[in-house]
């Protein structure tokens, strides 16, 4: 078996990147809904 180190291409990094993109806009959504209930709505 031989291991050869192939870089990605630029389709490939732009896919990554876009998959990345989309499950942190998620999070970052989810969280400062968060801070903005404990701050203002749960009176924490």
């Amino acid at each position: 078996m031989t291991t050869a180190s192939q870089k990605l291409s630029v389709f490939e990094k732009i896919g990554y990147s876009l998959g990345d993109l989309a499950a942190n806009l998620v999070f970052q959504t989810l969280v400062t809904y968060l801070a903005y209930f404990y701050t203002d709505i749960y009176g924490g």
